[in-house]
């Protein structure tokens, strides 16, 4: 894959990403800092978030399978500022039926950790999980990622 076709699926996976994150009519208009990565490096997302901070911003970081670039976003993370620290919390997306925006719900230590929500301009912390059953809402949302992600791409390409 050459670097044009790299920088077309990432840049499709993330406008996805901020579409079903924060809803069309919001993406690219707040203080929501998106980051790509190819793989995991936990010292990169830790000079992403405290980059993220420094702007007074919420993040989200994306990454990407490298053997599969072209597949999209594969794991999601939040990067909530807290003012004094930033918060980063990795999860999988949830999609409630009919609804146009995604929740990140916390991976690892069941319910206590929650759920994150794109409200009036950035990410809120709620308690417990939207439903007892993820599963449903968890494939709703995978399957509108890949729809969102192969709109944005044929947009780059027209």
């Amino acid at each position: 894959m050459d670097m044009s076709t790299t920088t077309n699926a990432v840049y499709a996976s993330m406008n996805a990403l901020a579409d079903l994150l924060e809803g069309p009519e919001n993406a690219g208009k707040t203080r929501i800092a998106y980051h790509a990565f190819i793989g995991a490096d936990v010292r990169a997302f830790e000079i992403a978030c405290l980059a993220t901070g420094d702007l007074g911003f919420d993040g989200v970081i994306g990454i990407l399978d490298p053997a599969d670039i072209e597949g999209g976003v594969r794991k999601v993370g939040v990067a909530l500022h807290l003012g004094y620290a930033v918060r980063l919390q990795f999860g999988r997306l949830w999609l409630a039926p009919g609804a146009a925006r995604a929740v990140v719900v916390s991976k690892g230590g069941g319910k206590r950790y929650g759920h994150f929500a794109f409200e009036d301009g950035r990410f809120v912390h709620r308690r417990g999980w939207p439903t007892q059953d993820l599963a449903r809402g968890t494939e709703r949302a995978e399957r509108r990622l890949a729809e969102l992600t192969i709109q944005h791409a044929l947009a780059e390409v027209a």
